[in-house]
Formats: structure tokens, C-alpha cells, sequence
């Protein structure tokens, strides 16, 4: 150690170790922001307990001109939905629906739409239609317009991305009520 290199300062002791804090700190600070943001940006996995399928019924469906002349006919989906959340939750009418293949569980587009937009209160069940009046024409055998789309699918899938959500739907084999199909007019 030289003799003549006096030690330093009260002050400048203060002053250095001020510094070195704060950049300690700021570095810190610096990798839990970008912590926070990778985390944030991060893709999410969809919640497919949220909103749970207690029961599904599917039915034939016509659609008849205002001179009740059958003019396509279709398949509706009566499915009754648990929100499991403490939160109330609304399914818009356009949300994405799609179908899921037997065995390869491979997603594929469908024509099924919501019925609405439905209001599901936190902690309840709601029954949500989807359905497809323009599926198979006139008179087509509903059986036959059923096992055409849905015979080699083990699920229906509605996607809701603005919470994530996943609803995945057993497809239920057709129910035709007294042999008849349920019948819509065209409106």
C-alpha cells in the first residue's frame, strides 16, 4: 500500500456504495421485467375444466319454406354446460366450433354454430344449442345427414379464446323423437 494515497472519504465510501446498490438493484429490477414479460407472452393452455359438459342430445332438424315444403334439413345439439368458475361467463354466437376425429383426435372445421349468444351464471348449469338447419337436402334420411358428419367424430370443440376456454362435447348418437324430426320455418 502507498504511503501517500490517503483513504477515502466518508462521503465518496457512501457515494460508491450508492451507486453499486442501485445498479444491483436495476439489474434485478431489469430481469424480473423481462421475466414478467415472457411470462405474460407465453402462449396458454386452453381450460378445459372451466366450462364442463353435463349432457348432450342430438336431433334431426328441417328447415320449411313458408309453404312448409321441407327445403334442407340439419342437426341440432341441445348441450347442457357447468361453469365451474366464480365468474359469469358469455359465450358469443360466433364463437369457433370445431370437430375432433376418432382416434387421431385431429381438429376439423364444422358448420355448427351457437344458437345465440348464451349467459352462463358462475356455479351453474345452462343449456346452449348448436345446430346446422343446411347440413343435407330436402328429405335426406336424418340418420343417414347424421353419421355423413358427425359418425367418424368422438367430440364437438368450442373454442372461446377471449377466456381460453375449451368446451369439448361428447357426440351423443342421434335421438329422433317418435320417428319425426324437429322442424324450423324459414322465417
Amino acid at each position: 500500500m502507498d504511503i501517500n494515497q490517503r483513504p477515502l472519504s466518508l462521503a465518496k465510501r457512501l457515494l460508491i456504495r450508492f451507486f453499486a446498490w442501485g445498479a444491483g438493484c436495476g439489474l434485478i429490477l431489469g430481469v424480473v421485467i423481462v421475466a414478467s414479460l415472457f411470462y405474460e407472452q407465453r402462449p396458454k393452455a386452453w381450460d378445459t375444466h372451466a366450462l364442463r359438459v353435463k349432457y348432450a342430445k342430438a336431433e334431426g332438424l328441417s328447415r320449411l319454406n313458408e309453404k312448409f315444403d321441407e327445403v334442407s334439413s340439419g342437426i341440432t345439439f341441445s348441450v347442457d354446460v357447468e361453469n365451474t368458475t366464480a365468474a359469469d361467463v358469455t359465450l358469443p354466437r360466433t364463437l369457433t366450433t370445431m370437430g375432433q376425429t376418432r382416434g387421431s383426435h385431429s381438429l376439423h372445421g364444422s358448420f355448427l354454430k351457437l344458437g345465440g349468444d348464451y349467459f352462463l351464471p358462475a356455479r351453474h348449469v345452462t343449456t346452449i344449442s348448436l345446430g346446422s338447419d343446411d347440413l343435407c337436402a330436402a328429405n335426406h334420411p336424418p340418420q343417414q345427414c347424421f353419421d355423413s358428419y358427425f359418425k367418424d367424430d368422438e367430440n364437438l370443440v368450442i373454442f372461446d379464446e377471449s377466456h381460453k376456454y375449451e368446451i369439448l362435447i361428447p357426440v351423443p348418437t342421434l335421438t329422433l323423437p317418435h320417428g319425426q324430426t324437429r322442424r324450423l320455418t324459414d322465417r
